[in-house]
């Protein structure tokens, strides 16, 4: 029962009490998070996509979770007594669905599969000692899809390995850390899904909206590599969250500016 606690803390719970009131409750996971791209061609920002988290507070647990008007991911908690999975209905497409599989002995998202449209297909997390992410591999159906992550962290900074099963592109990122932490509470891996020179990214879902672990990743300052050079900005509200996050992608050998990309976070 201790160790299901636990759990509802890494993924159904969402505050936390205010240090200063304990009466005070103060929100650290986002209820809406939203992107924008800049064009550099015509020097105009768009949205890209927004993710609202619907969290119920009289059960301590998320409802749903919606991304832009056309999919929400309806949760069914029916196996996570048992099993430890939460599965997530999509409400566009009937009998499509979602699944989280969690390892409650380390309080960790171990595995995210979807089973629906366009394809099936599976994410899987690997953990070091202390809960940090260290590997991420990605399977579908069309094998030269396939991908792997490893992270290797060296004091502030992180290596970050990536490449494809059929060996097409392999690329190692730098990444420079400041010394202050997120909170548990962000989704670690959509703050850290920056452009790279092999041009892809973790399919849009719910990876992108809930944390993955309980620990406080520290938060990026620059990626190198090579002449590719990407810089973080931030800004935090009253409250000290997280407000926005603002990546910039540069060819430092032509000064071309490759993406430009903003998170908005709201509580």
């Amino acid at each position: 029962m201790q160790k299901y606690i636990f759990l509802l803390s890494l993924f159904l719970f969402a505050c936390k009490k205010d240090d200063n009131d304990p009466r005070i409750l103060t929100r650290q996971q986002p209820s809406k998070i939203t992107k924008y791209v800049y064009d550099t061609a015509i020097s105009t920002e768009s949205k890209a996509f927004d993710i609202s988290l619907y969290y119920n507070f009289e059960k301590e647990r998320y409802d749903s979770i919606r991304f832009g008007q056309s999919r929400s991911f309806v949760f069914d908690y029916t196996r996570f007594a048992s099993d430890y999975i939460a599965k997530a209905d999509y409400s566009d497409i009937s009998n499509a669905y979602d699944q989280l599989f969690f390892d409650i002995q380390n309080n960790v998202l171990q595995k995210y599969t979807t089973t629906g449209s366009p394809a099936t297909d599976s994410t899987l997390l690997q953990y070091d000692s202390i809960g940090r992410i260290n590997k991420l591999q990605y399977y579908t159906a069309s094998s030269f899809l396939n991908f792997t992550i490893k992270y290797n962290y060296k004091y502030d900074t992180i290596f970050f390995f990536f490449f494809f099963e059929d060996a097409s592109c392999r690329i190692t990122d730098t990444i420079l850390l400041t010394g202050k932490r997120f909170n548990s509470q962000l989704p670690y891996l959509l703050l850290l899904n920056f452009y790279t020179k092999c041009n892809v990214s973790i399919s849009t879902g719910l990876l992108y909206a809930l944390p993955i672990s309980t620990y406080n990743y520290y938060i990026p300052r620059k990626v190198i590599n090579g002449e590719i050079v990407v810089t973080y900005s931030y800004t935090a509200d009253i409250k000290g969250r997280l407000a926005s996050l603002t990546t910039s992608s540069v060819n430092i050998s032509t000064l071309k500016i490759i993406s430009q990309e903003r998170f908005v976070f709201e509580y």
